[in-house]
């Protein structure tokens, strides 16, 4: 049973130390996307300027997606000061109520 436990314990440190480099990354990678989406290439900007629509769709999605990075980073603040440990215990207990 020890072993159980032990085993969960450290499959729980495991989910959360991937959540940690996911969180970590994730406002590089949205703030990429968002940057790559806003830029498009070239042809699309043309065609989106002649429907006279690129200006106020782009001002839009730049305001969204700033929400949106503001949220992911708010996100990772609350995450980033919860104590990891009680997060894998609770993860572990979890598990046990399942498994169990």
């Amino acid at each position: 049973m020890e072993k159980v436990q032990e085993f969960d314990q450290q499959l729980a440190d495991q989910q959360v130390d991937r959540l940690r480099v996911v969180l970590e990354d994730l406002p590089y990678v949205v703030d990429s996307t968002v940057k790559l989406f806003i830029a498009g290439n070239s042809e699309e900007r043309e065609l989106a300027g002649r429907m006279g629509s690129w200006r106020s769709n782009n001002s839009d999605l730049q305001a969204g997606c700033s929400e949106v990075l503001d949220n992911v980073l708010d996100l990772r603040r609350v995450l980033e000061s919860s104590n990891f440990e009680e997060v894998g215990q609770s993860v572990a207990e979890e598990d046990d109520d399942v498994l169990f």
